[in-house]
């Protein structure tokens, strides 16, 4: 579909694709049944502006723990500033984004390469370097690309050509809480950008883009890394500032004021006893945001005091209550704190120290080697759909600076990320 009158570069991505939709329109002409991702669900997003798209919606839900899609961003980014799972992203971005011995962090593979010229592989060459120097600057840009990848569980990337429409200038991320992919029988047709009542309609192979591979209701519906691990970061979250309440509470020894009011009436007796707390009393504040505690504010009454007024020629006294015992008890919180990191997919051997279990060093025992290599699988999977977003750009590229086919043919190319695995190094060394 031409978006020429609203996007003055969607014809020429449109041309450099058309050999892909012509593919994706025949396919939908083909098939009998209806996609999974084209049937209507409940919820209602609009995407119209013009007359050409008066009539398109999309049907999208957001199931589980998020209304929209900005609720689920936004959510996800607060949950990457948590110490633990910050811990967690960089653990598995520097996984991910490594050097090999000649600082290569992609690698590109001609298949078949006996059936091209040397010239046309030199060429190749120097595309993909292009590229990956120049376009995306890799080395600089990648590790940022990658956590961004995983928190949000898109890539949006607008690819930005020159004047003459000749080569790739640039990339510019664009916010994943604002974009859709509008998909027609399972294949994205066109994305949108929606700010405010302003639709911006993009070319498909005009935007570069992955997802991390969870969904919601639907593919529109996409989930990133962290989407596991909502519930139980809710879950720890509250249960830390309950402890820190709880201890603030329960710590100090609080004092019972016996106030003697003589033979005082009831209301000069009560207007006693306040004039009393007033030299004495201290109230605290506790903020669950910033962790600090404040004593501007009355937090809670039994961090205080407790004053009684009494009578008959008593006199005034003053008795404790104990303060809260077993305050030291953390079961609980580092139950969540496992199941945190459990849920993150990250090995026993990196955060077992920080919960009182034994050891940070690689051993033999088949428990720690299973969880190592199910966490390499992890960080091999998130690359391979990764670097998609690297073969993405390079084709378009290739399109603009040559005609043959040879060339352009996506099916030619396997792209490869380089690993920064210590357990795979140790083992390999052992054995």
């Amino acid at each position: 579909m031409n978006l020429e009158f609203i996007n003055p570069f969607s014809a020429k991505f449109l041309q450099l694709g058309k050999e892909a939709e012509e593919i994706q329109t025949e396919t939908g002409e083909n098939a009998s049944g209806i996609g999974e991702d084209d049937i209507p669900i409940v919820g209602n997003y609009y995407y119209g502006g013009d007359e050409a798209f008066s009539s398109q919606t999309s049907m999208i839900t957001f199931q589980e723990f998020f209304t929209n899609k900005l609720n689920r961003v936004s959510k996800y980014r607060e949950m990457a500033n948590y110490p633990e799972i910050s811990l967690a992203l960089d653990a598995v971005c520097d996984e991910a984004i490594a050097k090999n011995s000649n600082g290569d962090m992609v690698n590109i593979d001609i298949k078949n390469p006996q059936t091209l010229k040397k010239s046309d592989i030199k060429v190749i060459n120097r595309e993909f370097e292009y590229v990956m120097d120049y376009v995306f600057n890799f080395e600089k840009t990648g590790w940022d690309l990658f956590w961004k990848y995983l928190v949000d569980g898109e890539l949006f990337l607008e690819i930005i050509l020159n004047t003459d429409k000749t080569k790739v200038l640039g990339l510019k991320p664009l916010p994943a809480y604002q974009m859709t992919g509008i998909y027609v029988d399972g294949v994205i047709e066109k994305f949108t950008q929606q700010i405010d009542d302003k639709v911006i309609y993009f070319a498909r192979n005009q935007i570069a883009y992955i997802n991390f591979g969870k969904y919601g209701a639907n593919k529109q519906d996409t989930r990133g890394y962290l989407d596991s691990s909502v519930k139980v970061f809710n879950q720890l979250v509250n249960l830390e500032d309950a402890v820190v309440i709880y201890r603030l509470v329960r710590a100090p020894e609080r004092r019972v004021w016996n106030i003697e009011v003589g033979q005082a009436p009831a209301g000069k007796a009560e207007a006693l006893v306040k004039n009393v707390m007033q030299r004495y009393k201290n109230t605290l504040n506790y903020n669950s945001e910033t962790g600090m505690i404040s004593s501007s504010q009355n937090f809670q009454a039994l961090t205080e005091d407790f004053w009684f007024s009494q009578r008959d020629g008593a006199g005034s006294s003053v008795d404790t209550i104990q303060g809260g015992q077993q305050l030291g008890e953390m079961s609980d919180i580092n139950y969540f704190l496992m199941k945190l990191y459990k849920s993150l997919k990250i090995p026993q051997t990196r955060w077992g120290g920080e919960i009182g279990e034994s050891g940070t060093q690689y051993t033999n025992t088949m428990d720690i080697e299973r969880e190592e290599l199910n966490f390499t699988k992890f960080v091999e999977r998130a690359q391979i759909r990764f670097v998609d977003v690297i073969s993405q750009v390079f084709l378009i590229q290739m399109q603009l600076t040559s005609n043959d086919p040879a060339l352009t043919n996506e099916h030619r190319y396997h792209f490869s990320m380089e690993m920064n695995n210590h357990f795979r190094q140790y083992r390999d060394l052992e054995f």
